[in-house]
């Protein structure tokens, strides 16, 4: 999720603010209300991986599925939703992998969370080797603490 984070969103993203007439709306947009999309989605994910160490070998079902399958979906609909109000373009990959993310739910109830943990983890590195693909940018660098 990282990686689709820093991606090439953000370079966009930083060039648009440097040429935007009101730079201080579009953060305004983006950078408050477009990230709580994205933030509960990030919690939702980590709900998921609480509930997927707990007990891996069960099958997830109700808020359980919701978490592990529902948190990257929204996140990526946030993130559709950020890349738009910066760009005006839909980011149709990342809304075919939330979609693929929640039509996947009803056969997910009959598989262990680890199996649909390791399923969500392939869609969404999927999508990010498929975006720098696309892109021709470089992987972006990650900030060392």
């Amino acid at each position: 999720m990282w990686w689709l984070y820093f991606g090439a969103t953000a370079e966009q993203s930083r060039a648009v603010m440097s040429m935007c007439e009101d730079p201080g709306r579009l953060a305004r947009d983006a950078y408050t209300y477009l990230h709580l999309p994205i933030v509960a989605g990030i919690i939702a994910v980590a709900v998921g991986d609480d509930l997927l160490i707990a007990e891996p070998q069960q099958a997830l079902h109700g808020v359980a599925l919701a978490m592990v399958l529902g948190g990257p979906a929204l996140y990526l609909l946030g993130e559709c939703l950020f890349h738009w109000r910066m760009t005006r373009s839909a980011n149709a990959k990342r809304l075919a992998v939330a979609a693929l993310l929640l039509l996947v739910a009803p056969v997910a109830g009959h598989l262990n969370a680890l199996t649909v943990s390791a399923l969500v983890a392939a869609l969404l590195t999927a999508l990010a080797l498929w975006e720098l693909q696309t892109s021709g940018a470089p992987p972006p660098a990650r900030a060392e603490s």
